[in-house]
């Protein structure tokens, strides 16, 4: 596939810290994020509120795969270690 943006998230996912907290928190880095990734489209203010109402590992992981899903049908590189696949 030929990837037409990136979308890092590494250095928020390196923590091993999975406390409801800690999930909240990077729930809310996620969303200032995507407030700037204008590339997600029609996607950006729904994932921005999936991450915001993050209050929980589950509720993180959810997220996140609803993030990947959209970023795979958008064409967008979700960055988890450095540069493409």
């Amino acid at each position: 596939m030929s990837w037409k943006h990136n979308f890092q998230l590494k250095d928020l996912l390196s923590d091993e810290d999975q406390s409801p907290e800690k999930c909240r928190s990077l729930g809310l880095q996620v969303a200032q994020r995507l407030e700037r990734a204008t590339f997600f489209g029609r996607y950006r203010r729904e994932l921005m509120n999936e991450f915001e109402d993050v209050i929980d590992q589950e509720d993180f992981n959810d997220a996140l795969d609803h993030l990947y899903d959209c970023a795979d049908e958008l064409g967008i590189w979700c960055g988890l270690k450095s540069g493409h696949p």
